[in-house]
């Protein structure tokens, strides 16, 4: 597994001081440098830089913009950066550039109140933003923004998101979760049936799954349907209870896999139950 460059003395390193961010730039990790210390630097429009504060971060750089011309040794970075940095205006941080590696796995918590949100939302949104574990970043989001924090990466260090990189919103809810979407007794042919519909949601995708079976005209509806809920609910907590190693597993390629594997033992289990 490939891991970044982020070790001192890789490469050529640059002192800035560190200016407000242009607007059009807050939330979408970058920097803007002069172009006589990028060149000093060895930094090219659009590499990966690291940023040197108290803490250390990464951006995207670019060139400041032509209303800038004829300042040096500035760095325009906004007040997330900053505060990933751990440094304020007027302060001086190094800078250099770095190799960073493709993320296939990002663990993110909310820094506040989400409305539900598509994990593949995440990485559409932040397609080319580079993150370093302990990150914060914001996300657009209906004319607003989201605030997370990136709480671990695969692979460790500085990363960057690419189409393939899966998003695990960990919130204190699960990473896997299910959604009754019917669940009624239908009389069919003089014979009475539970019909359980459910939706399975996790990894940025949904499966949904369906289970029938023949009751008694004279069973108890209510107990006989908060026993397959209990069934559902076990086999989803199972599954939470360690959610580390169900992220190892996860790859863009499986992940429909897994909730199916998931809903294949609900189904099976469901069956077993007496009737």
């Amino acid at each position: 597994m490939l891991s970044s460059s982020n070790t001192e003395g890789d490469n050529e390193k640059a002192y800035l001081t560190v200016h407000e961010g242009y607007t059009r730039d807050i939330g979408r990790g970058v920097a803007r440098i002069d172009r006589e210390s990028m060149d000093s630097a060895g930094i090219a429009e659009g590499d990966i830089i690291q940023i040197i504060g108290k803490r250390k971060t990464v951006a995207r750089c670019h060139a400041l913009y032509p209303s800038d011309e004829g300042r040096r040794k500035i760095i325009r970075i906004d007040g997330v950066i900053r505060a990933n940095s751990d440094t304020k205006i007027g302060e001086t941080v190094r800078v250099r550039k770095i190799i960073a590696p493709s993320a296939s796995r990002v663990v993110v918590r909310p820094r506040e109140s989400i409305p539900p949100l598509d994990e593949h939302y995440l990485t559409d949104a932040l397609n080319g933003v580079p993150l370093v574990q302990g990150d914060n970043f914001l996300v657009p989001y209906f004319g607003g923004r989201l605030a997370f924090q990136a709480v671990s990466t695969e692979p460790q260090g500085a990363i960057v998101v690419d189409q393939q990189t899966i998003f695990f919103i960990a919130n204190g809810e699960s990473l896997i979760r299910f959604t009754i979407t019917d669940l009624v007794r239908q009389e069919e042919r003089g014979r009475s049936y539970l019909v359980l519909k459910f939706t399975l949601q996790g990894f940025g995708v949904s499966e949904a799954g369906e289970f029938q079976r023949r009751i008694e005209e004279d069973s108890d509806l209510a107990k006989t349907c908060n026993r397959h809920l209990d069934v559902i609910t076990k086999e989803v907590a199972k599954k939470n209870d360690n959610p580390s190693t169900t992220i190892d597993i996860v790859t863009e390629a499986n992940r429909k896999d897994i909730l199916r594997e998931i809903k294949f033992d609900i189904i099976k289990k469901m069956m077993n139950l007496e009737k």
